[in-house]
């Protein structure tokens, strides 16, 4: 009954175990294919403000969760979370996407890169003016 099998070719079941070796992963490789969410910002309001001063900064885009921080391109401009009392917790929470920019009395009037840092990474950039108008 199995007498009619045999292995007389021995070259081509190890070809055939070799290709089934080399393409299963690519196969499951596919399968696997996942990508993170990417931080994305639209708009900045209001996009820029004068050398010297403090303000608050709301951003709108997609996927900005827990942003924590915008970073710029210049040194002299920093950005905190804007922190507000929740009810019914001891601690400030940050309001989500608000944060209070100051610009220092030493930076340059010009267009500098804003981007945003949270959960799913670093944003792509935002055109932030700094003037010595308001």
């Amino acid at each position: 009954m199995f007498a009619s099998f045999s292995f007389r070719r021995p070259g081509r079941v190890r070809r055939i175990l070799a290709g089934v070796a080399l393409f299963a992963p690519l196969a499951l490789g596919w399968l696997a294919l996942a990508e993170l969410p990417a931080a994305r910002i639209t708009s900045v309001f209001p996009a820029g403000g004068k050398v010297g001063s403090t303000f608050t900064v709301n951003v709108v885009g997609s996927d900005l969760d827990d942003g924590s921080a915008i970073y710029f391109s210049q040194a002299g401009i920093t950005a905190v979370p804007k922190m507000k009392r929740a009810v019914g917790l001891d601690a400030p929470q940050p309001e989500p996407n608000t944060f209070v920019v100051t610009i220092a009395t030493n930076v340059a009037p010009g267009v500098y890169d804003a981007r945003v840092v949270g959960r799913f990474g670093v944003s792509n950039p935002r055109g932030f003016e700094v003037s010595e108008m308001p």
